[in-house]
């Protein structure tokens, strides 16, 4: 059995006042509302774009020093791992989503390191 929330009333003529106004605006308008949500100030996405590609910068070096040839198969699938995380973070960086490339730049620079270490 499903429990009803009971909601105050200010707030419920809120949210119909909201849903009103929505369905009132043009198509265009609705779409234009729902922006990029932005987690860093525009000042310090240069910041951010500089230290991600410093990352990947990092991790594509270690790749470089390590001899795909002598890699056993759990190593060398590892490796592959790592350069498709390179290609996906620069792609993200391309399309501005600094989030996921940092992520992907992290995992890739984490795999590369322990792939040059061997």
């Amino acid at each position: 059995m499903r429990r009803r929330v009971r909601v105050p009333h200010r707030r419920r003529v809120r949210i119909v006042r909201n849903l009103r106004s929505l369905s009132h605006q043009s198509p265009s308008r609705r779409r234009n509302r729902a922006s990029t949500l932005q987690t860093k100030p525009a000042g310090e996405e240069g910041d951010v774009e500089r230290g991600i590609r410093s990352t990947l910068t990092r991790a594509t070096t270690d790749l470089n020093r390590v001899d795909y040839r002598t890699l056993n198969t759990d190593a060398r699938a590892q490796y592959d791992y790592a350069k498709r995380f390179v290609r996906q973070a620069e792609d993200a960086l391309r399309q501005k989503n600094l989030v996921f490339a940092k992520t992907v730049a992290d995992k890739a620079a984490a795999l590369a390191a322990q792939l040059a270490g061997r």
